[in-house]
């Protein structure tokens, strides 16, 4: 008799028939996708909506791993858009949509406002297309979910003065070539960090304003602080009682110099839409 602990023959055929798939993948096999909505007597039906497709969202560890025949995956619709939007999604300026690298059309994009689970045996009947041809453009498109469900989020205090401040500078700066844009277009991130922590009033806050690797910074170090202390200065940066300013309140660093620490105890500020990956 097999022991009830083996895994089943039918089980084994799933994880082989998943094992292909990553993060990103899609499939054009269908074209419609689950939506619930309320109707006129006020009870929630399932419809479908028309789609090109669906792409995974889920990571590609909880892809391939299979305990039981139900379990399940998450997809996201994909859409063709306009041009205009599909700009905005690329630089990162709206977290609406994710660019699919080999999408069929270059207009198709993950429309990340839905989101639905599917039985991973039936994605295995699906005809699988590789969504990216490299890590490097995988992690453009998990940057993207990332910043649409796992975003942190700063006190409002900071939220609405300082960081909202040099957000609208670097968003208005993007498209332009002048001394201003390059500081922005120079950094890789921007991080803010709080000593002890964001949760104690009157902790310290720095702003890390990380560098792009080389050749893709266009500005001096000191030119980014120059730049960044006049957003101090505008009437909107607002700076909240509730926390001290760190001396420096604006520091330069690379990747290499940041240690581990400083990573771990700061916060990503969403200018994702400044990053050299768009710019090349």
């Amino acid at each position: 008799m097999a022991d009830n602990n083996e895994p089943s023959a039918e089980l084994e055929e799933l994880k082989t028939g998943l094992a292909p798939w990553r993060q990103g993948d899609f499939t054009i096999s269908t074209g419609e996708f689950p939506v619930a909505f309320l109707n006129e007597n006020n009870v929630i039906e399932a419809g479908w909506d028309t789609v090109q497709g669906l792409v995974v969202v889920s990571q590609t560890c909880d892809i391939v791993n299979a305990v039981d025949l139900d379990d399940v995956v998450v997809v996201a619709p994909i859409v063709e858009v306009t041009d205009g939007l599909l700009e905005a999604i690329k630089f990162g300026t709206t977290t609406v949509g994710a660019v699919i690298e080999n999408a069929i059309l270059p207009t198709d994009v993950a429309d990340l406002r839905y989101l639905a689970t599917i039985r991973k045996s039936s994605l295995v009947k699906m005809e699988r297309k590789e969504g990216f041809n490299s890590e490097r453009t995988r992690d453009v498109f998990v940057n993207a979910l990332e910043r649409r469900y796992g975003r942190f989020a700063f006190p409002d205090a900071l939220s609405d003065g300082p960081v909202i401040t040099i957000r609208n500078r670097a968003k208005s700066l993007r498209k332009k070539n002048s001394p201003k844009a390059n500081v922005y277009k120079s950094l890789r991130s921007i991080r803010l960090a709080a000593d002890p922590d964001f949760d104690t009033p009157g902790a310290k806050i720095q702003f890390l304003l990380v560098l792009n690797d080389l050749p893709h910074v266009f500005a001096e170090s000191k030119d980014i602080i120059v730049e960044l202390e006049s957003q101090e200065q505008a009437d909107r940066f607002n700076w909240p009682a509730t926390f001290e300013k760190h001396s420096p309140l604006f520091r330069v660093v690379t990747m290499d110099s940041l240690s581990a620490r400083e990573w771990d105890n700061s916060r990503h500020v969403d200018l994702d839409f400044i990053s050299w990956r768009n710019e090349a």
